[in-house]
């Protein structure tokens, strides 16, 4: 996953919170439709990423 990161932006105290937005994102990549999450699904993934890391 570290070739997808700005290479500035790692180290700088951020990493876990990256890391876990390339891995909501790539849940929402499959070639099949029917393996991806529903949107509802997306919203509660981020939600939990916000209230975990204090984000906006």
């Amino acid at each position: 996953m570290c070739d997808f990161i700005d290479k500035s932006l790692i180290g700088l105290g951020f990493d876990n919170e990256v890391f876990q937005l390339l891995r909501i994102a790539g849940a929402y990549i499959k070639p099949l439709p029917c393996h991806r999450p529903t949107t509802l699904e997306l919203y509660h993934a981020i939600s939990i990423l916000r209230k975990n890391y204090g984000l906006i």
